[in-house]
Formats: structure tokens, C-alpha cells, sequence
């Protein structure tokens, strides 16, 4: 027991150290670059449908010096210090050249007329809105932190209590994260369009990936708090599934892109060529071997990570197959898995949420007295902390800014901190030794055999 607290609170405070410094780096180099605060499109030659939309900007912070100088949301960049908009390499060259307290004069295109606006690049830190923003990401990030670790702390043998650790580890992960990376996605610099370089990339997947991960530790969590559900004793594999299906779509987005950068390195071609149909030809006899032993519903049920590589791998056939395909086949298949994967980020957190909130209500209906109190609470602690996060938006999109629209983001924030410390007081309440036993009401519950099914 000594050793698994002592390796969690370890692996906490590691997560703590990187995020920390990452942060204080970040906070380093936007201080010393300075920020216009305008988020815009790259010029680029479209079809006259879309032309309009090129080079408009898509945001604009409240209090920066973009909004000082009179830029709105819909105006179109045509030159920044002279340098078109559509001169990507040489914005590049510019941005890396300006520092706060530089002049950057910007001609755009208004809904009237043209007009220039000038600027001076500004520290977004000399924001008191920025910093408390920023400050309580962090703060936030570290309360999940401590959340967790004070669970397992408590009650190193309790599983309840080791994957609530990994929820608040991810949830802790999710907002040092946006701490940060706060200005860099979208870049705030308003220098060079907004684009897909190495930071948005980077922070874009691990965004996608911490939050499906999250949902499906949120589902696993209450599969097993405050007992077992049943199906978790009827199906072995369950857990297989339930983290590692929502990964499907993204991994074959990846493998996807991965075969058509090959295009024009023809070893590499080959390699992606024959590493796909090795994959699909191992799941496949997997599979086929499998359900002549125990059936293929067995098999399916059993063997998720074999039905995932089936459907995953021969995604890396994309790249060989796209030169021999029309281009419009090739458009409306990469439409469709951008597509998928897009809707997998909605989907998948949607209906593991309900899923999750199935198995505590199927819970909550067999605890009576102080349990079922004590199980409502982070059920409420969920809502209250859900209420801000859609107060913010509208009120944005009611108010566009001010302090009242600072307010709510900034209380939607801090808010997020009910969430863990109540998930792990009612993990503490249930694994008290002291506590008295369930009456015959609601010993249902701690039963697998009974109870409802689910």
C-alpha cells in the first residue's frame, strides 16, 4: 500500500513539475513577444464563394490592442507592415522580429471601407483578465491534482478510489494544458494567420486525446463506485473496449494522413503498403482462429483490440490507392473520415457521459438513506459546474464583451474545482471502515449476482 501511494503522488507531482515549467516558459516568451490579440484567416486563392472569407479575422480578445485600435470580428487583413497576407514566409520572418512595445500598422478591409489600423504589441500579462485567467487554469489544474491524490492517499487499495486518481490526473492534465498553451491555440499574436504549425498540432491532439479520455475514465468510474456494476463481473473485457473504441476514429484519421504524406517517397509508400495489410491480415486470422474456438460473438466481445486493427489498418492503403483513384473519390473519402473523426470528438464524449450517468442512477436507486445523499452529491457538483461553461458563451455571444463576460469565464473556471473534492468525498464516505452497513434496502447493490443487470 506504501508503495502504490508513494508512486501516485510521485507521478503527481512529476505532472506537476513539467506543467510548471512548460508554464513558466510560456508566460516567459508572451511576455516578451507581446500580443495584438486579433485571430485571423491566412489569405490564400479560393473559389469566389469562399474568397470573402480568406484573411477575415475570426476574434478579437476583449481589452487588447487590437480592440483598442478598432478591429472587429468580419474585417479582412490585406497587409501587415506592408507585407501581404497572402506571404506566409515573410509574416513568419516579421512575427519572429517584433517585440512588446514594436508598432504594427495593419490595412484591412471594414464592412465600410478600408482602413489601417495601428498598434503597439502589448504583454498580455499587463491584463489583470489574462492573469487571473491563466492563474486559475493552473489552480484549477493542480486542485484535480490534489483531489485525486488525496483519494488514494486515503484508500490505496480502493479501485474506486485508484481510477478516480487517474480522472482527476487527466481532468488536472486537460487544464494545465490551457494554462499553458492559453495564448499559443489560437496564436493571439496576430502576426501570422491562423494555422496548423507545430503547437496548434501538438496541443490540438493531446486536447482530443485527454478528452476522450476523461469521458471514458468518467464512465469507468462509475462502473465501479460505489460497487461493481454487474456487467463489469459478466464481461471480462468490458474495459477493453470501453477505452480504447473511442480512439478508433483518430487512429485511423492518423494512419490515414501518415500514408498520404508518403506520397512521393516511394520506400515509404511501400513500407505503410505492407505494414497495413500485414496488420489486417494478423487481425483478420486472429479473428477467424478465435471464432472457430468459441464463436464469433465471443470472439468479437473478447478480441477488441483484433476488431480495432481491422478496422483501423487498412486506413494506411490510402496513400498507395490515392494516385489510381478520380480526385473526386479521393475528396469525398478524406470528407468523410475528417467526418467521422470530427463527430467522434461530439459523439463520444456525449454518450459516454450518459452512459456514465446510467450506471450512477442504476446506483443511486439501490442506496437508501445517507448513501444515496451522499452518491447525489457529485451529481450536483457536475450540474452546478456545467451551468457556467453555457452561461459563458451566450453571454459572449449576447454581450461580446465586458466584465460581466470576464466574470462568467472566469467563474466557470474556478467552479470546475467542485468536481473533483466531491467525487472523492463520496469515494471516502464509501470506504469508510466506520461506516455502517448498507441495510437489506440497498444490499442489491454490493451484489453482483442481483440487482439490475446493468
Amino acid at each position: 500500500m506504501t508503495r502504490t501511494r508513494g508512486l501516485l503522488v510521485a507521478a503527481a507531482v512529476v505532472q506537476l513539475a513539467v506543467f510548471g515549467f512548460w508554464f513558466a516558459a510560456r508566460l516567459a516568451v508572451w511576455h516578451r513577444d507581446g500580443w495584438t490579440g486579433v485571430v485571423w484567416v491566412p489569405k490564400l486563392e479560393a473559389p469566389p464563394v469562399l474568397a470573402e472569407m480568406t484573411g477575415a479575422v475570426l476574434a478579437v480578445a476583449p481589452g487588447s490592442p487590437a480592440e483598442a485600435a478598432g478591429m472587429r470580428p468580419g474585417d479582412v487583413v490585406l497587409t501587415i507592415d506592408g507585407v501581404p497576407s497572402s506571404a506566409s514566409d515573410a509574416l513568419r520572418v516579421l512575427a519572429r522580429d517584433r517585440r512588446r512595445g514594436d508598432r504594427i500598422v495593419v490595412d484591412a478591409l471594414t464592412r465600410d471601407e478600408a482602413r489601417t489600423f495601428e498598434m503597439v504589441l502589448e504583454s498580455p500579462l499587463d491584463r489583470l483578465s489574462s492573469v487571473l485567467g491563466l492563474t486559475a487554469s493552473f489552480a484549477v489544474g493542480v486542485a484535480f491534482l490534489g483531489a485525486g491524490a488525496r483519494g488514494v492517499w486515503r484508500h490505496p487499495g480502493s479501485r474506486s478510489a485508484k481510477v478516480l486518481h487517474l480522472l482527476c490526473a487527466t481532468g488536472a492534465t486537460l487544464f494545465l494544458l490551457r494554462a499553458a498553451s492559453r495564448l499559443d491555440v489560437p496564436d493571439l499574436r496576430g502576426i501570422e494567420p491562423l494555422g496548423l504549425g507545430l503547437p496548434v498540432v501538438v496541443a490540438g491532439s493531446v486536447y482530443a486525446v485527454v478528452i476522450l479520455l476523461a469521458h471514458n475514465l468518467l464512465l469507468h468510474f462509475f462502473l465501479v463506485f460505489p460497487a461493481p456494476r454487474p456487467v463489469v463481473s459478466r464481461w471480462p473485457s468490458l474495459f477493453r473496449w470501453v477505452h480504447s473504441a473511442p480512439f478508433v476514429p483518430l487512429a485511423a484519421l492518423a494512419l490515414a494522413a501518415g500514408s498520404l504524406s508518403s506520397l512521393g517517397h516511394p520506400s515509404g509508400l511501400r513500407a505503410w503498403s505492407v505494414g497495413s495489410l500485414a496488420i489486417t491480415a494478423a487481425a483478420l486470422a486472429g479473428l477467424i482462429a478465435g471464432a472457430f474456438r468459441s464463436g464469433w460473438k465471443a470472439t468479437v466481445r473478447e478480441r477488441p483490440f483484433l476488431v480495432q486493427a481491422l478496422v483501423i489498418a487498412p486506413m494506411g492503403l490510402a496513400g498507395p490507392l490515392a494516385p489510381h483513384l478520380p480526385e473526386a473519390v479521393v475528396a469525398v473519402a478524406a470528407a468523410v473520415v475528417l467526418l467521422i473523426a470530427g463527430l467522434a470528438l461530439v459523439v463520444v464524449p456525449l454518450t459516454y457521459s450518459a452512459l456514465a450517468f446510467g450506471a450512477w442512477y442504476k446506483s443511486w436507486r439501490e442506496t437508501r438513506g445517507e448513501d444515496r445523499r451522499r452518491l447525489l452529491r457529485p451529481i450536483w457538483a457536475i450540474v452546478i459546474a456545467a451551468v457556467p461553461l453555457i452561461v459563458a458563451p451566450l453571454l459572449q455571444a449576447t454581450l461580446r464583451q465586458g466584465v460581466l463576460v470576464e466574470t462568467s469565464r472566469l467563474a466557470g473556471e474556478l467552479v470546475q474545482v467542485l468536481v473533483p473534492f466531491a467525487l472523492a468525498a463520496a469515494v471516502s464516505w464509501f470506504e469508510d471502515p466506520c461506516r455502517a452497513a448498507p441495510d437489506a434496502s440497498s444490499s442489491a447493490l454490493h451484489s453482483p449476482t442481483t440487482g439490475d443487470p446493468t
